[in-house]
């Protein structure tokens, strides 16, 4: 047996004037959608509720006895509310992130600071995951926003595109094939094709990794799915083994500023520009309405401009 609290509102508000027509002008209804509803409810329990006396009503017995259970459910619904309130408000001025590990430490720091400075009483948890943990995560309600690489965007979720990512090829200034590469318009890194290394040794991340997705995306299109590689979990260890003339690795364009090589390396684009990756922010559908999560997209916006 279940019914809308809706109805048990009505229900107590007719008890309470004795009139369909007052108590449907104090509930802002009509006075048909109000019998409407009382029948409904008389139906669903199989009892009458109300005695008509010309234009007043009264509760019959079993009125009485659903009237005392209407006003102790709606009791409990309006202590509920008032319960959950202090948890929604800190719902509200906290934030659970999530994004990759390069980006933990590349633009986090100076973003969580300058977001600090504007909400001082903000809770952010800030957690680091692998690309897929991120989207299931995302899916679950574990996080309220993450900043992730997308190739497209995802008609799940909202999103903002921030930037493209294209993704990078790295190599030793010595190797021969940084002779082939092509002077690129208004970037700082030439463009070098693929077909400039058909032997060389790929220094590839792991398969759940978002740049390993990127660089088999890369290779099938480059028709060199059966190319030489070595799996490489960190970044920084392929883009350090190229440096040294061991192979050439990859890494998204933004990741250049997060890495630390001792040795020279010169980066260069490759493969289709136009289908470059976006640097994405991705929420749930409808949560625009939060203060807090909006103002955090918004300086994620400008923060990234400026970093990136």
């Amino acid at each position: 047996m279940t019914f809308p609290l809706r109805q048990l509102q009505y229900l107590c508000v007719l008890a309470e004037t004795g009139s369909y027509h007052t108590a449907a002008r104090k509930l802002y209804i009509t006075q048909p959608t109000l019998s409407i509803a009382i029948k409904k409810l008389e139906e669903s329990l199989g009892v009458p509720l109300f005695l008509r006396d010309g234009r007043s009503v009264t509760p019959t017995p079993e009125g009485e006895l659903v009237l005392a259970y209407a006003r102790k459910i709606l009791d409990l619904d309006q202590e509920l509310a008032s319960a959950l309130l202090p948890l929604q408000q800190r719902r509200q001025n906290s934030l659970r992130i999530g994004t990759y590990l390069i980006y933990s430490s590349l633009l986090m720091p100076t973003l969580i600071a300058a977001f600090h400075r504007t909400h001082p009483d903000a809770e952010i948890k800030l957690t680091h995951e692998h690309h897929q943990e991120l989207l299931q995560g995302l899916k679950n309600n574990q996080f309220d926003v993450i900043l992730s690489i997308q190739d497209q965007p995802d008609p799940e979720f909202a999103q903002r595109l921030l930037k493209r990512e294209p993704l990078l090829l790295a190599l030793s200034p010595d190797h021969p094939a940084c002779a082939q590469a092509i002077p690129v318009a208004g970037s700082p890194y030439s463009f070098l094709d693929l077909e400039a290394l058909p032997k060389e040794l790929l220094l590839l991340q792991r398969p759940y990794q978002q740049v390993r997705l990127q660089e088999d995306k890369l290779l099938k299109t480059a028709g060199l799915n059966q190319a030489r590689f070595k799996e490489v979990g960190s970044i920084e260890t392929a883009v350090r083994l190229a440096a040294e003339g061991m192979g050439a690795a990859f890494c998204m364009s933004s990741y250049v500023h997060a890495l630390h090589i001792p040795k020279p390396i010169r980066y260069f684009l490759t493969g289709d520009l136009q289908t470059a990756p976006w640097l994405t922010l991705s929420y749930a559908k409808g949560q625009e309405h939060n203060p807090t999560l909006r103002a955090f997209l918004r300086l994620t916006q400008e923060t990234v401009a400026q970093i990136l």
